[in-house]
């Protein structure tokens, strides 16, 4: 959808037609990027509402952004306000609520890696989101679920370790591949 507005708009500047620049800028304003952005408003009005104690408004704002019909395919707005929304419910008491909303966030968040391609995408993906783990086995502590919230950080630890590996594998690869350039760089110009 960005790709096809902002192409129609590209035309029509080019060919200085004000049609193409319209329909271009209505496929814009038409599409997920207009409600993605709008959830992303009522996501931050719900972190306000929360820093201003209005908990009434901060629950109703949150619950606007998850009952989005496409919410799903936001995954990375969806996740977030999953997250943003059990630390709430932790912070009011409501720890099954919480516990039910972080579940759910951390099941998107590895999903959604999994579906990732290369391994130093998915450790981008996965660095700033040790957080959600971190608060469930809290509120799993909270609740005496001892079990449960070992699990989960040693789920945390894994893919903290899977990453850690992977990144100095890469990291292995990227020096290996350098010597390699190197050598054949001395080969080159020996052979010159």
């Amino acid at each position: 959808t960005i790709l096809s507005a902002g192409t129609m708009i590209t035309l029509g500047l080019l060919s200085k037609s004000g049609d193409l620049i319209e329909s271009g800028v209505n496929i814009a304003n038409d599409s997920e990027i207009e409600a993605a952005g709008k959830l992303r408003i009522q996501l931050e009005n719900a972190r306000l509402a929360v820093l201003k104690q209005d908990n009434k408004r901060a629950e109703e704002e949150f619950n606007k952004v998850i009952a989005y019909p496409e919410i799903s395919k936001m995954t990375e707005l969806y996740w977030l306000t999953l997250f943003e929304r059990g630390r709430f419910f932790a912070s009011q008491g409501q720890l099954e609520k919480a516990e039910k909303d972080l579940y759910q966030s951390i099941d998107l968040i590895e999903s959604t890696r999994g579906n990732i391609s290369t391994e130093a995408m998915k450790i981008g993906f996965s660095g700033s989101k040790s957080q959600v783990y971190q608060t469930l086995v809290d509120v799993l502590v909270k609740q005496k679920k001892v079990k449960p919230a070992f699990n989960i950080a040693e789920r945390s630890r894994a893919r903290t370790m899977i990453d850690m590996l992977a990144d100095e594998e890469l990291h292995s690869r990227d020096t290996e591949l350098t010597s390699l350039l190197s050598a054949q760089s001395n080969l080159t110009s020996n052979t010159n």
